[in-house]
């Protein structure tokens, strides 16, 4: 049986350098995990936070706490798209400190403003 494109396993890079470490973190979307990236130096950066969902924060600090490093320890926070399986969780690590840098057109996109019940409604009326 063929893999399903969406079930795709993390990416894990072909020739990084020892200073980029890459963490699956698990998303409830169909496109299955999604790869951050430690940027190992100073100031300690992350390339993408993943979802803001408790298992894939576990999974993240589960992933710092490896090379020895906390969520406070993140410094600098890079989105680099406005999708939720890739900033979910860049607010939370602002508040503890680090500095979140996104295109001003997805900024907005940061305060997880959701109105699903009002869209599930609608859609089932379609």
């Amino acid at each position: 049986m063929s893999r399903s494109p969406f079930r795709r396993r993390p990416c894990r890079g072909g020739a990084l350098p020892p200073w980029v470490v890459p963490i699956a973190v698990p998303t409830p979307y169909p496109v299955g995990p999604v790869t951050l990236y430690l940027l190992d130096g100073d100031p300690l950066t992350l390339v993408d936070t993943g979802p803001a969902t408790r298992t894939a924060w576990r999974k993240l600090v589960r992933g710092l706490e490896a090379r020895g490093y906390a969520p406070r320890d993140v410094k600098r926070v890079l989105v680099t798209h406005g999708h939720h399986d890739h900033f979910g969780a860049a607010s939370r690590l602002a508040g503890l400190g680090a500095e979140v840098h996104v295109h001003p057109h997805d900024a907005s996109n940061l305060l997880l403003r959701r109105d699903y019940l009002r869209r599930w409604r609608r859609l089932r009326q379609s």
